[in-house]
């Protein structure tokens, strides 16, 4: 597979991904690996604030330093442990040395979630926020690192777009696609096409292709339809990849058109609030003013009415044309939409 081709589809439309996708699948492992840590992460304090973390890891050792994304004068060690299993075990700072105070210590264990979400027993959750790597934690086919999807797709993307070799980036895309990752599964489907970064094999690919296809993905219905067109993985099925076609310009329309909807609701919210403020502010002046500003007030308010009804009329008019374009677009082909 070119490496332009699998960046643009590893790097597709992240957000659109469902927040979750199931469990993991199981492992025998008896424990998780022992992931790649260092980094910046970050918690929040009881009353909402973001507290941040640097960990360092070397080996068996990790420490914590807390107050700061690079090292500064004001950091301080704040947990220091070494890994059992699959936790950390430790001692957190809870007091600093203070007013010749010594400073106080107490056991603690750092639970590691999985690559990017870690917590200490009697703490909320912290979020790694620096970008993830492709060697925080092992890929393998059973998953013991126990990644879930989301991770796991962003390890994918990652690692194409550093030019990782292109093994991890299939292992990472398949353990996000059997978790159910739609964008995953067209993905690790071209893959096993082009037989790069793992074997061979059209059959499988055309089922991942066929799974992806069932979420809606335009990615894995575009991908379909060639693979039917040109005869991967099965029979050449001309009529099948006509449907596929079409399913996908469908629902890249209806994507685009609940993107456009969900966009023109929140501009109406938004004017409606803006509205709602003036008539307030108008109201709070007329009572300050007198009733002689009361037909001042009252114009303002028309002319507002008057100038959101025309504002409605014109994107009503905006639809209808985007409409026809659209049925244009299907009518006609790709002559007419580009």
């Amino acid at each position: 597979m070119k490496p332009s081709i699998l960046i643009l589809v590893l790097a597709g439309l992240l957000a659109g991904a469902p927040a979750s996708f199931g469990q993991a699948p199981a492992s025998t492992s008896p424990s998780h690996q022992r992931f790649n840590l260092n980094g910046v992460w970050q918690s929040h304090t009881p009353d909402g604030q973001p507290f941040t973390y640097r960990f360092e890891q070397q080996g068996n050792q990790f420490h914590a330093i807390f107050g700061g994304a690079i090292p500064q004068s004001n950091d301080f060690l704040g947990f220091e442990g070494q890994y059992q299993g699959d936790a950390i075990a430790g001692r957190r700072l809870t007091r600093i040395a203070w007013k010749g105070q010594p400073a106080q210590w107490t056991e603690q264990t750092l639970i590691v979630d999985d690559p990017d979400h870690a917590h200490f027993t009697d703490r909320p959750e912290i979020v790694r926020i620096s970008p993830p790597r492709s060697d925080d934690a092992v890929c393998d086919g059973e998953n013991s690192s126990r990644t879930k999807a989301d991770f796991a797709w962003a390890r994918a993307i990652y690692a194409a777009n550093h030019n990782a070799p292109t093994s991890i980036q299939a292992c990472w895309a398949q353990i996000s696609a059997m978790q159910g990752n739609p964008r995953a599964q067209d993905a690790f489907a071209l893959f096993l096409r082009d037989g790069d970064g793992v074997p061979k094999n059209p059959a499988a690919a055309l089922s991942w292709a066929q799974k992806s296809a069932a979420q809606k993905d335009t990615f894995g219905e575009q991908l379909l339809a060639q693979m039917y067109r040109d005869g991967i993985g099965t029979a050449a099925n001309p009529s099948l990849a006509r449907y596929w076609d079409n399913q996908a310009r469908q629902d890249s329309v209806s994507r685009q058109q609940r993107q456009e909807s969900a966009s023109a609701q929140n501009q109406l919210q938004q004017d409606w609030q803006r509205m709602l403020g003036m008539a307030i502010g108008a109201a709070v002046l007329n009572s300050f003013s007198g009733s002689s500003s009361s037909s001042d007030y009252e114009k303002d308010q028309a002319q507002q009415q008057q100038d959101y009804e025309e504002r409605m009329r014109q994107e009503a008019r905006d639809k209808e044309i985007e409409d026809q374009i659209n049925k244009d677009c299907h009518k006609y082909g790709s002559l007419v939409c580009e």
